[in-house]
């Protein structure tokens, strides 16, 4: 190797130290703890940024790491078929309920019952009637006191599979990149298969986890559904499904680090100008999976809270007829009853939109007059490449790293890395 070229990756590695080491060189009464924070928080954005690819089915199935190994193969493909079919189940399921139910306003309903009841409570000790108010009359009522808390864990339940749906597709937009880097042998449909099942499994279980929880009769049944949707969620990945392959998810990482110390030395010879710096087309659709994933968390969420479900016989009669009944109306039901949780719904998106926007716009106002090192580390900080248009779309609506900053990072910490391999060898 040149030693211009090692010169240019030293200039390179001091230049990535000092937008980590600047705000803890500044500040000289920072103790030694303080140092370490900001290190293992440098340390966790790198990561975040590189992403490197997670174990998972499909993808050792599509580097060869299944060949020979039939076993493997098949769980494989019982995972594609599960994943790919329980959620059209579950949202079959989720029809057939808002079809022979009628979706009426919870806290009405609530309302009406506890003025037909509210009067008429009755004192255990002395056996009088008594008046009960709100509050222990949602306590003391067995039917009453269950409806509430189904609603309290499912909405909490409901909040943690959204937020891991949301995480996990984050997950596969940041590693398309890398994976497309380490591995340009894997074909374009192999890697579109891997995270289009995965988007297709999170946001149809997003679909029907609201009309699957309401319809449960216990609590139980709402947290054993609930974990079964983690599970269903998380099938593929090989140390979060929690099942027992049969596979040292070892190989995998050893084989990625591989073909990352490959793509390294390509970097070392070509350089960084020589390297594509689109993001794949898979990330882009992926990122408005997790924007329409966020948009039905909010009418989940708001729609469970206000609305509940009553069976209708005469509606139940007409769908287990004999002769098959169409054009009955499922969830359209919740479009009509949107007078109801639209307005709770769109508030979520606007609080979550303007808390975004807001720490945007801080972030603009700070990089008016910084320095150009103080920029460098609000850019990190944002995780945007410039206070624009396109940072604000990416930060804010699609709610991940500037497809710019994240393609100058990565190249940034490779390079780094090609300095330390370029020294070794």
């Amino acid at each position: 190797m040149s030693p211009k070229l090692i010169e240019e990756l030293d200039e390179r590695d001091e230049l990535f130290e000092e937008d980590w080491d600047d705000e803890s060189s500044s500040d000289s009464d920072m103790d030694d703890d303080g140092k370490e924070i900001l290190k293992a928080r440098a340390s966790q954005i790198a990561k975040f940024n590189q992403y490197t690819p997670q174990a998972s089915v499909y993808k050792c199935w599509s580097i060869n790491l299944f060949r020979g190994r039939g076993k493997l193969i098949l769980f494989m493909f019982l995972v594609l078929m599960i994943q790919i079919s329980t959620p059209l189940i579950l949202f079959g399921y989720a029809r057939r309920q808002l079809r022979t139910h009628d979706v009426v306003n919870l806290w009405t309903d609530l309302a009406k019952k506890y003025a037909a009841s509210a009067d008429s409570g009755r004192d255990f000790v002395t056996n009088e009637t008594v008046p009960l108010s709100p509050l222990t009359w949602a306590w003391d009522d067995p039917t009453i006191n269950v409806l509430l808390i189904k609603k309290f864990v499912g909405l909490s339940f409901m909040v943690l599979v959204f937020l891991q749906n949301d995480q996990a597709l984050l997950g596969y937009d940041l590693e398309a990149h890398n994976f497309k880097k380490y591995f340009p042998m894997v074909p374009r449909w192999i890697r579109w298969m891997d995270n289009g099942v995965n988007a297709w499994t999170l946001t149809m279980i997003g679909i029907a986890m609201g009309p699957l929880f309401e319809v449960q009769d216990t609590v139980v049944d709402v947290l054993l559904n609930s974990i079964g949707l983690i599970f269903v969620a998380n099938l593929d990945n090989l140390a979060a499904s929690g099942i027992c392959y049969g596979f040292d998810q070892k190989e995998f990482d050893e084989l990625v680090e591989t073909f990352r110390r490959r793509y390294l030395k390509e970097l070392i010879r070509d350089g960084p100008h020589h390297t594509d710096d689109t993001l794949p087309l898979v990330s882009v659709l992926i990122s408005f999976f997790r924007l329409f994933n966020i948009i039905n968390m909010s009418v989940q969420m708001s729609a469970y809270a206000v609305l509940t479900l009553e069976p209708n016989e005469d509606l139940k009669k007409q769908m287990n007829a004999q002769v098959p009944t169409i054009h009955m109306p499922s969830f359209s039901k919740l479009l009509e009853s949107s007078d109801i949780w639209a307005p709770m719904g769109i508030g979520f998106l606007v609080l979550g939109g303007a808390m975004s926007s807001i720490r945007f716009a801080q972030g603009c106002f700070e990089a008016r007059n910084a320095s150009s090192r103080k920029l460098e580390k609000l850019r990190t900080n944002y995780q945007v490449h410039e206070f624009d248009a396109q940072g604000f779309f990416a930060s804010v609506i699609l709610r991940r790293p500037d497809p710019r900053y994240q393609i100058a990072f990565f190249k940034k910490v490779a390079m780094k890395e090609a300095g330390e391999l370029a020294k070794e060898d």
